[in-house]
């Protein structure tokens, strides 16, 4: 799964327009920025390259749309995106799943004097 952040620059006289064109366009979901002639999108797709072929394709043909950048891109296997980040003892030795050891559990403690 891919998730780009796209920021567009339209025509400002085809606001409207131009969010109900990309609106209809599978995986794309528009919302307002602060300026006139701005719009921010969330694109979506199976895989990187499809994200790509959408956001040189299908947003940059719709009329009004002048240019779109990706600004945020987050692709990875669906099962990787599903697991928490980081180690499993990130935080702490007593979140561990029963049965795991730290690595360094056998080593003995550091003499505290």
């Amino acid at each position: 799964m891919a998730t780009l952040g796209v920021y567009v620059r339209i025509d400002p006289e085809q606001l409207e327009a131009v969010r109900r064109a990309l609106d209809a366009l599978s995986g794309v979901t528009t919302f307002d920025l602060d300026e006139a002639g701005q719009l921010g999108v969330i694109l979506e797709a199976d895989d990187l390259e499809a994200a790509h072929a959408a956001l040189t394709g299908p947003v940059h043909r719709v009329p009004g749309v002048l240019a779109a950048w990706p600004v945020y891109a987050h692709f990875g296997d669906d099962e990787e995106e599903q697991e928490e980040p980081g180690p499993p003892f990130a935080k702490g030795p007593d979140t561990l799943p029963q049965g795991e050891e730290h690595e360094h559990a056998d080593e003995p403690e550091p003499d505290p004097s």
